[in-house]
């Protein structure tokens, strides 16, 4: 059984490469509201049936890639020992679902990414359910906007939190990419609460570029940091 399984498995590598394609044809899979996720009321046996059955009708289009949201709002879909749960993720000890989409993806040589939400951390009410929320851990990384919290992107500090995000997936999980979202200031960012960071970090520059370079230094972080992993 044991060399089946491996032969089975090279042969599945074999014809994954073989068939690359040469565009991504790609699905987002959005786990925030259980919008295309099976409902966190039924069992994990009924879940991973739909999942399933999803993968195939995707196969079937052709679709090559699945943007997983992982990350969603301050909290995540995945085993993190750095940020809850989401509300909407029914976790249990031998089922993770991210891992669990991966090795099926996988076997249907259909690459998943990991759909990672930058720096909205969600409402007042969202944060207040959350266990561990890095609002109430760091509190001087977070800014309250339009009662929205968000991370402030022109914290160093904020860029290294996030690495280690970053880093805690693409060593913990066979991910394909990562694909972020809201990787930008808030809408009408002229009125964002960030004036004492900029005096302290804005080294001259305008405030506008300022926070472009936030956000590129970022990007090109994480680029550097996924490439020296994988």
């Amino acid at each position: 059984k044991q060399y089946i399984a491996i032969i089975t498995l090279l042969l599945s590598t074999i014809l994954c490469a073989q068939n690359q394609a040469t565009e991504i044809r790609a699905v987002w899979l959005t786990t925030n509201w259980e919008l295309d996720l099976p409902s966190s009321s039924k069992t994990i046996e009924q879940q991973k049936k739909e999942l399933l059955a999803s993968l195939d009708e995707l196969l079937h289009m052709k679709i090559n890639t699945v943007f997983f949201q992982a990350r969603l709002r301050g909290d995540v879909f995945y085993k993190s020992d750095i940020e809850p749960f989401s509300p909407h993720y029914k976790w249990e000890k031998d089922f993770d679902m991210l891992n669990f989409m991966i090795e099926e993806c996988h076997k249907r040589c259909i690459e998943l990414h990991a759909w990672f939400v930058v720096y909205p951390l969600g409402s007042k009410k969202h944060v207040q359910r959350q266990k561990g929320s890095i609002v109430n851990r760091q509190p001087n990384l977070c800014k309250l906007y339009k009662g929205e919290w968000y991370l402030d992107p022109g914290n160093p500090e904020t860029q290294k939190y996030l690495l280690t995000l970053v880093d805690e997936i693409i060593t913990g999980y066979d991910v394909d990419g990562i694909h972020f979202d809201y990787v930008r200031y808030p809408d009408e960012p002229s009125k964002f609460p960030d004036k004492e960071t900029f005096s302290k970090y804005g080294k001259g520059n305008s405030l506008e570029n300022w926070r472009r370079n936030n956000v590129t230094q970022f990007v090109e972080s994480a680029y550097k940091l996924v490439k020296s992993k994988k």
